[in-house]
């Protein structure tokens, strides 16, 4: 099966009324924005205890290790990952980055949420994080894969370019591109969108780009290396 025919399959799973449909079920059973960041507020006060530092005073060195330090809590009985880390110290401690990962079981396959502080919902079936595995981690375990693949997010600022046309989206990251398509998240027959939804549909490493996907990805990485802006996006119509 050719590479086209495959994502051609795969943007057919990829149905995004189905998706929003899946999410919204869900939505109730997710924790809500308030209950991951109470989750983190523990974990990491428990980590700071474990590690008899201060959770109002840090010294220089804290400052470095915490600055480097990434976390994971999967909530196996919630099917849900938590990833955070501290972005930002202040005179009255800290900010945290972080993005949770909500995963529901479909008939066809796994299917996984991805939330931040923004109203974007990212969408991946398990396929994406196999692809993945094999292209740029040499990764067979799941859960593996999406741990690497989130701390490497969380490090690295990429740049969107979405197609207003057809709905479609590249992600130009250091390794490849990722392919997908996006639209307005609604709850049941509202006219009002809720956010929007961005179905991550497969990932291409620099190896197998074409010279148009090879030519726009060059074009990305020298906008990513001009701005100083860690959320890049473009839009062509």
């Amino acid at each position: 099966m050719t590479l086209k025919n495959q994502l051609k399959n795969v943007c057919n799973l990829n149905n995004l009324e189905e998706i929003c449909d899946i999410f919204n079920k869900n939505l109730p059973i997710f924790l809500s924005k308030e209950e991951i960041k109470t989750t983190i507020d523990n974990h990491l006060f428990e980590w700071l205890q474990e590690n008899k530092t201060s959770s109002k005073i840090f010294s220089k060195k804290a400052k470095i290790r915490l600055g480097k330090q990434k976390f994971h809590i999967h909530l196996k009985d919630l099917k849900t990952h938590i990833f955070f880390k501290i972005s930002v110290f202040t005179k009255k401690g800290y900010h945290i980055s972080w993005t949770s990962l909500h995963y529901v079981s479909t008939n066809k396959g796994l299917l996984y949420f991805q939330r931040t502080s923004t109203d974007e919902i990212f969408c991946f079936y398990a396929h994406f994080f196999d692809r993945l595995g094999e292209r740029v981690f040499d990764e067979t375990n799941r859960d593996l894969i999406i741990k690497e693949y989130i701390y490497s997010m969380m490090e690295e600022n990429s740049v969107k370019i979405y197609n207003t046309i057809n709905k479609d989206v590249q992600i130009c990251k250091s390794d490849g591109i990722i392919l997908g398509s996006f639209g307005l998240l609604k709850k049941g027959n509202s006219e009002e969108p809720t956010g929007r939804i961005i179905v991550y549909n497969t990932f291409l490493s620099t190896a197998m780009l074409k010279n148009n996907q090879k030519e726009m990805w060059i074009k990305a990485m020298a906008k990513k290396l001009k701005s100083e802006d860690p959320y890049i996006v473009v839009y062509e119509r």
